[in-house]
């Protein structure tokens, strides 16, 4: 703090110094171990405690997104393969229908499993974006 004279004026300065770091300087360190000398030491186990706390956490916040991921990919791949199978099972049906003279059922079947698998892909195009 220092002190200006400005006439009868007496202003005092004020200086503040702000860091984002985890531990204090150098020189607050030592003003600290004047008043506890293993306060610096404990400051500093404590800076370490927190980096290690830290680093855990997002150890664990990636290995959580990895384990989406795959699972994301798990349930993408099914929901491929079981869409295929009722595709699959859909057109054996309209062509069992056909084979046993209901045209107008299998056709008809045909076009619901077209314009199903269409608007699927609509959706899914869209849901992408």
């Amino acid at each position: 703090m220092s002190s200006i004279n400005n006439g009868d004026d007496v202003k005092k300065l004020v200086s503040m110094a702000s860091s984002q770091n985890l531990l204090p300087t150098s020189t607050e360190l030592e003003r600290f171990n004047e008043i506890d000398p293993t306060f610096a030491e404990r400051v500093v186990t404590m800076a370490e405690k927190q980096a290690e706390h830290r680093q855990y956490i997002e150890r664990q916040d990636a290995l959580r997104h990895d384990q989406a991921l795959k699972l994301s990919g798990r349930d993408s791949l099914l929901g491929l393969l079981f869409g295929m199978l009722i595709v699959v099972m859909a057109l054996g049906l309209a062509a069992y229908m056909i084979i046993q003279h209901q045209l107008t059922g299998g056709i008809f079947t045909i076009f619901g499993v077209i314009a199903t698998i269409a608007t699927a892909f609509v959706i899914g195009h869209r849901s992408k974006k």
